[in-house]
């Protein structure tokens, strides 16, 4: 882990487009721990779904992003710096950072060089936030559906670093003095158009669809529109997966 694995510049505009946005709770909890005013380094912004919602609430973020594709994606605003550089390979002054954060990346990081940035960088008593979701919930019709979709279709087509993120980061070794956090979901309504698109966002599908010249979503479509019903609009839910602890 650790070199840089581009699975996602094929497809900017699709990533920006269809992934889910974190809850608005979380960034407020966040907030609620971390003194200010405060740098937020994000590692592995992608196209600045976090971004977004984190130069909200704090003063400065420096949103970093291997692909430079992706960054084109994200939004432009006046207390974001962004720079197209891997996690381990940023550079700043010792200590100048008051939080790190890290959205659905941190299964692709080399975790060893990692911690020892981030060690170097944030301030004693800094935060660091770690979070992503798995397996999206809609309804009992759909969700076995989409996990044989996820699992046994497209499973042999993950990359590896994945694995860390299906079994909930359980087995990554944080080095910090872990804090207790609340349970926080991840929601929104879509229309089946958006789920397919989610869908098609996936690295494993891509791979797929490299490897066997089709579109596992479209070969799945009949399956995924009988399995949605009849309503135009549901409730797609991702439990959050979360670690937070101070340096």
């Amino acid at each position: 882990m650790g070199e840089f694995k581009d699975h996602f510049s094929s497809d900017t505009e699709g990533y920006r487009t269809f992934r889910p946005r974190y809850p608005e709770s979380l960034y407020k909890w966040l907030y609620t721990k971390i003194p200010h005013p405060a740098v937020v380094w994000e590692c592995g912004a992608g196209s600045g779904q976090a971004t977004e919602q984190l130069a909200k609430h704090f003063d400065k973020v420096i949103a970093t992003e291997p692909s430079a594709a992706q960054l084109k994606q994200a939004p432009e605003l006046d207390n974001v710096e962004y720079q197209v550089c891997t996690a381990e390979s940023f550079s700043s002054q010792p200590e100048s950072i008051d939080a790190v954060v890290v959205a659905q990346a941190i299964h692709w990081f080399d975790h060893e060089k990692f911690f020892a940035k981030v060690n170097e960088l944030v301030k004693p008593g800094g935060l660091v936030a770690v979070f992503g979701y798995q397996l999206m919930y809609v309804n009992d019709a759909l969700d076995p559906l989409l996990k044989e979709f996820h699992d046994v279709f497209v499973g042999p087509y993950w990359p590896e670093e994945r694995k860390l993120l299906n079994e909930g980061y359980k087995d990554i070794e944080f080095p910090f003095k872990e804090l207790e956090t609340p349970e926080f979901t991840m929601s929104d309504e879509w229309d089946l158009d958006h789920l397919l698109g989610y869908l098609n966002t996936w690295s494993a599908t891509k791979a797929f669809e490299k490897d066997k010249g089709e579109n596992p979503v479209e070969l799945w479509r009949d399956k995924l529109t009988d399995a949605w019903g009849e309503k135009d609009k549901q409730k797609v839910s991702w439990p959050l997966v979360l670690y937070v602890g101070r340096v």
